[in-house]
């Protein structure tokens, strides 16, 4: 089996708040999977956001190239015809679980990355299908199975009754390149992107490191290096 790992995340950006440390440091081939796009309300904010995320896609993967590592690819389970606010249908969420479902019986996932159920309905939704997901025989197949931190989490409660024990440090240089990436998408964030280093140093702070990216360990063999 071929080893990665795969990202599950909301919205474009999310990947970057939640697990850019994975997209920085692990070297094997890495999968995300959005399941809604920017909860769009018209298909021209839908067509700068995709416009958006593969910018930011072409840099990382320009970036993983120049220091050996395979490369990341996306998935995208919902076309502008359903891309309203949360209008999940059936055919949308079979079509979202068989592919990762796919991926994960066929492949060794070293890393699974779900968001965290935020105070955003489309978090909590895709926290939800994250966790559905790992019912299935076939769990054993993943190695790691990580819950992301968004920022907010620091100051909204949510039903994680867990501590943020899964660390990795993150160096300053590591740190300006997600600030460079975030800076690619053209919407307003509920977070200014500069100031994702400072939910870095934050999270630094916390396991003794100048920088990290945390996060909700739901099952661990072992860390990232």
């Amino acid at each position: 089996m071929c080893k990665k790992s795969i990202i599950l995340m909301p919205h474009f950006d999310d990947e970057i708040f939640n697990a850019i440390s994975l997209l920085i440091k692990y070297s094997n081939p890495i999968s995300i999977y959005f399941t809604h796009q920017g909860d769009c309300i018209s298909r021209e904010n839908y067509l700068k956001d995709i416009e958006d995320m593969n910018r930011v896609m072409e840099k990382l993967n320009k970036y993983r190239k120049e220091n050996q590592k395979a490369p990341v690819t996306v998935e995208m389970y919902s076309d502008y015809n359903d891309v309203g606010r949360l209008s999940i249908t059936e055919e949308w969420h079979e079509k979202l679980c068989r592919g990762i479902e796919t991926d994960i019986k066929n492949n060794e996932i070293e890393y699974f990355i779900i968001p965290s159920p935020s105070n955003h309905q489309a978090h909590k939704s895709c926290y939800n299908i994250g966790k559905s997901l790992l019912r299935a025989p076939y769990i054993n197949n993943i190695q790691n199975i990580l819950i992301g931190t968004y920022y907010v989490d620091k100051i909204t409660p949510n039903d994680l009754n867990e501590s943020l024990c899964f660390h990795v440090p993150m160096k300053k240089e590591e740190v300006k390149f997600a600030v460079d990436l975030i800076s690619l998408y053209t919407k307003n964030h509920a977070i200014n992107p500069e100031n994702i280093e400072v939910i870095f140093r934050y999270e630094g702070f916390t396991c003794s490191e100048e920088y990290a990216q945390s996060f909700y360990p739901y099952y661990i063999k072992h860390n990232l290096s």
